[in-house]
């Protein structure tokens, strides 16, 4: 786990703690809404696993959409798998490869290790389901897409690999 993502969770714990008003959930949306990117991942966790508010799979892709277009890695993933297998959304192969693109270019081991998977995981059964599902044109758009995407963003940090 990321050492932003420990202390904003001891701080929301705390915060409950102490006996502030406002619930964890509450603080961590706040944070989101003011553009806080590990905040809208975490929500989009939140929502996507249900924990601390009911699943809804459109909330998740909405926080981690925001999150991945500041740069988020991980959460560029989860839009990735959430495009690729459906996850309460429609599968759309040619978005789920330009995330994937994206966060491949980003991602560290640490970040795949808090998700679970292995490089080899997203390299090998994420890339070859898309690949198979893509035909050639489509892939090159998804790529396109993803170009687009980093030139339309120019500040967003992508060598996060460590």
């Amino acid at each position: 786990m990321r050492f932003s993502s420990v202390l904003l969770g001891l701080f929301f714990g705390l915060l409950v703690f102490i006996g502030c008003a406002q619930s964890p959930i509450t603080q961590v949306e706040a944070a989101a809404k003011e553009g806080n990117t590990e905040a809208q991942f975490m929500l989009g966790q939140a929502y996507g696993h249900g924990n601390g508010v009911d699943h809804d799979a459109v909330k998740a892709e909405h926080w981690y959409r925001l999150a991945a277009e500041n740069g988020h890695p991980q959460a560029q993933l989860m839009l990735a798998l959430a495009y690729t297998y459906g996850n309460g959304l429609p599968v759309d192969y040619v978005q789920a490869y330009k995330w994937l693109h994206l966060a491949s270019n980003t991602l560290s081991i640490e970040d795949l290790e808090t998700q679970h998977l292995t490089r080899v995981h997203l390299q090998k059964e994420l890339t070859e389901k898309l690949t198979t599902e893509l035909t050639k044109e489509e892939q090159k758009q998804s790529e396109a897409l993803a170009k687009t995407w980093k030139q339309k963003h120019p500040n967003v940090p992508m060598a996060r690999k460590k």
